[in-house]
This record gives structure tokens, sequence and C-alpha cells, in this order.
């Protein structure tokens, strides 16, 4: 049975490929973000897929740093709240010399430990999953360009008024997977992009008395997730829900 090809719009990624940045090198073959997305899994030239190898060497440290780092909050705790929380990502790209690309919606959910060190400032560690990247409209198609994180937020909070928190803290992250989707179609980008990231988070949020918050947040992604020579940065603005579990 022959094939079904690609239904992806390869003429108008190749117009597009000039005004986007260089997301992946090797030697002459320099390929922009949308020249990449073309090319992928499209060339007869083998694509290597060298990130593949590191990726489990590279979990592991990641789970080791996350583990180590929560045992020593939680060893000079007074008391601690553990919790559950979701919410809505609004994300987008920042291209150092080129037009940023367009919002992708998405979201995140996942585990928090609320660790008060004294009565008006606590440190919160989460462990979430995070859907991430951005959206190119080419020629009225539209792509969206999906990063699926594991995200680290170790954030220091200072609680102000009755029930308000003033947070900010790094972030750590470790990419799960990347895709190219244009319709009902999906490929894999994996080796634009970078598998760790480091960002900074700034936000506010509100506790209730039943244990249930909001919160909204910016990460301001400081590493170039770009495998390629020029850099590309996460910007993610996200809102929540949380509901805090009263613990020791």
């Amino acid at each position: 049975m022959a094939q079904q090809e690609d239904p992806i719009h390869f003429d108008e990624l190749a117009q597009h490929a000039a005004t986007r940045p260089i997301i992946y090198s090797n030697g002459s073959d320099n390929r922009s973000l949308a020249f990449f997305l073309l090319m992928e899994g499209k060339t007869d030239k083998p694509v290597g897929r060298p990130y593949l190898l590191n990726k489990k060497t590279s979990m592991k440290k990641f789970l080791f740093v996350s583990i180590l780092s929560l045992s020593a909050i939680l060893s000079q705790a007074q008391h601690t709240d553990w919790g559950v929380k979701g919410g809505f990502n609004f994300s987008n790209m920042s291209y150092e010399n080129s037009t940023n690309p367009d919002l992708r919606f998405s979201g995140h959910l996942g585990v928090l430990a609320h660790v008060h060190l004294t009565r008006q400032f606590a440190v919160q560690p989460e462990l979430l999953f995070s859907g991430q990247g951005a959206r190119e409209t080419i020629s009225g198609t539209k792509y969206t360009i999906a990063l699926n994180y594991i995200n680290l937020p170790i954030l220091g909070q200072i609680m102000v008024g009755n029930g308000w928190r003033l947070e900010t803290g790094p972030q750590f992250g470790t990419r799960v997977s990347a895709k190219l989707k244009e319709g009902g179609n999906s490929r894999d980008i994996g080796d634009g992009f970078k598998t760790f990231d480091f960002g900074w988070v700034f936000g506010v949020g509100y506790l209730t008395g039943s244990g249930f918050g909001v919160d909204a947040r910016y990460n301001y992604g400081i590493s170039n997730i770009n495998d390629g020579s020029e850099g590309v940065h996460n910007r993610v603005f996200a809102v929540g829900v949380f509901y805090q579990l009263r613990g020791r």
C-alpha cells in the first residue's frame, strides 16, 4: 500500500523559512525554524537524533536533583501542606532576532508542597506537567509547535494580608516531547530543541480558609531552548486553581 503523503503545505513553509531563526545546525546545513519543520522526515539525508541517547540519563539527573532539593526543604519545615493544582497556559517563544510567533493555549497539572519556614515565609516546590510552545500562521494555515515539559518550580512565598501570597523563584524543566501539529497531523521535531530549560517565575496567589486557592504566574525563560545558533526562549503566562491539604 502506498504511503499517504503528508498534507502539510511545504511550499508555504519554504517561503516562510527565511524569516525564522536558525534552530538546527550541522556544518553547512543551517535550518530556520520553518525550514526545519519543512524538512524533518522529508529528506533522503538521514537526520540524527542524538538527544534520544542522553534523554534517560538526563531524566535520572533531573529526578535526583528534584528529590534532593525537596528533601532539603522539608527538613527545615515548621509544617508542610500538600496539595494538587492545575490550570491554563498561554505560552509563546521569544526569538532574539526575528518576530515572535503567536500564543499557544494549553494547560498544566501537578502536585505541590507548601513548606512554612516561618509564619510569614514559605517555600513551595511543585512538580508539574506543562504544555508550552507557540503557534505559527503561514499563508492562512495554522501550525502548533507543541513543547511539553515536566517542570520543577521552587518558589519563595511571602504571606501578605489575609490569604494573599507573593511568590518568585527558579524553575527547572525537562522536555518530554516536541511536536509540530497541523490539523490532525503531527510530526516529531525534537532535534531542534534542547532537553533542559531554566527560567524564573513571578506570581501572586490567594488561599481561602477552605484550602482552595487561585494563582497567576509568569515564567520568563532564561536558557536557550534552541539547538541551533539563534536564541529562543520560553515565555509562559499561567492561571490556575489549587487545593492544599493541611499537613503536619
